[in-house]
């Protein structure tokens, strides 16, 4: 039992103390007396219970509508292990999760439930249905609806609830025959399989990112700056321009952005690469002159991180929305003052939401007629690429001179 105990403990801080998934993890195991528990089917009880929480939620509060946070998270667990993870004999584990629980009838409850049945709307189109069988908030579901033809955003729910995949850049040379299949975007390479591979030489990579990068004429002698509010791979992404003793101004908005930077710089050695910690108003305060090639990523909603962690639904809040959005209008309007004539803006976000980006970007271009779009392209998580990004290619027009 000491799995399933874990599991509730865990699963408590993440739904009532707002503790993320992976630091749950890490504080259970953390603790000496559970160095014996698999930890992997501790995971799969909470990361199943989490990925299935929304019904839950719904079936256990009409038919328990006054149980404790305690008793939810242990019917929550008996739950999975029942219907999807099975990592112990249900009727064995049931009877002790009732006397822990207090809950008499938790064997019959459990069992009474068919997975083929849970969700209670038949119509499959309806968004009601589809927020319980994708476990996405109903709001979410509905925003998608309107912003694509339904059936995109179905394809969108689906790929979300899949984990995504992962790819790789090679930092010199690196033998790609094995383990790897080349993408759509040359240098990119998606793992496949379960092998641990030696990642020595090798980058973390989004091929989004790469595509972006590669549409920009860089050259840190004219100079390059960074701004980002998020811990982002975009330093993977220049070590070629920027591993020749290049230099290049790194601008964290966040302290979470500051120190992963300074990480990531001190690990690829970008030894030219300076970095300092500031918001985006204060950017005049770190940069003398214009650059000609400015990246811009700022705090915004990450909904790629849907496929991600199953406890970020818990997180995502419509309200939050508007935040974001003003804080990236005010983010890059900011760093915008620092690109020269004729240089080039890149503005990246891990979103599906139009008012982020195709909105954002044109409204933006309307108030600040120096700037045309180059290039904006938004990427779904259920097509080749795999990821949830939208990037936008400004160009700062020649000013006049007759």
């Amino acid at each position: 039992m000491k799995r399933f105990l874990a599991a509730h403990r865990a699963l408590l801080t993440i739904l009532y103390d707002k503790i993320s998934f992976s630091l749950a993890m890490r504080n259970e195991f953390n603790n000496e007396k559970n160095k014996t528990i698999n930890r992997h089917d501790v995971s799969n009880l909470v990361g199943c219970s989490l990925r299935h929480h929304l019904i839950y939620e719904k079936l256990i509060g009409e038919k328990y509508p006054e149980l404790t946070k305690e008793q939810f998270a242990y019917l929550s667990i008996a739950i999975s292990n029942h219907l999807f993870v099975k990592v112990e004999d249900s009727k064995k584990v049931n009877k002790e999760l009732t006397r822990l629980s207090g809950i008499n009838d938790l064997d019959s409850f459990v069992n009474s439930l068919n997975p083929k049945e849970l969700i209670p709307c038949s119509n499959k189109e309806d968004a009601e249905y589809l927020s319980y069988r994708y476990n996405t908030p109903l709001w979410l579901v509905r925003m998608w609806k309107k912003h694509y033809k339904d059936d995109i955003a179905l394809r969108l729910l689906v790929a979300n609830a899949h984990p995504a995949d992962k790819f790789y850049m090679a930092k010199d040379t690196f033998d790609f025959s094995n383990y790897f299949v080349e993408t759509k975007i040359p240098g990119v390479y998606k793992k496949i399989g379960k092998d641990k591979i030696e990642t020595a030489n090798l980058l973390v990579a989004n091929p989004v990112y790469k595509y972006a990068i590669d549409q920009l004429d860089i050259d840190p002698l004219r100079g390059l700056l960074i701004y980002s509010e998020v811990a982002s791979p975009i330093l993977n992404h220049l070590y070629h321009h920027l591993s020749k003793y290049s230099s290049a101004d790194y601008l964290a908005g966040t302290t979470s952005s500051f120190f992963e930077g300074k990480r990531v710089i001190k690990e690829l050695g970008l030894s030219k690469v300076n970095i300092y910690e500031c918001p985006s108003s204060a950017i005049l305060t770190v940069v003398s002159k214009p650059v000609h090639t400015l990246i811009v990523l700022p705090d915004n909603s990450h909904y790629a991180l849907l496929r991600e962690r199953p406890d970020y639904f818990l997180n995502v809040k419509q309200e939050d929305l508007d935040k974001f959005i003003e804080n990236e209008t005010k983010t890059l309007q900011n760093a915008a003052e620092f690109v020269e004539e004729g240089g080039q803006l890149l503005y990246l976000i891990d979103t599906v939401s139009k008012k982020e980006s195709y909105n954002l970007i044109n409204e933006f271009v309307r108030v600040h007629p120096e700037f045309e779009i180059q290039d904006q392209k938004q990427f779904l998580p259920c097509n080749s690429l795999g990821t949830s990004c939208y990037i936008a290619i400004l160009r700062k027009k020649e000013a006049s001179h007759d």
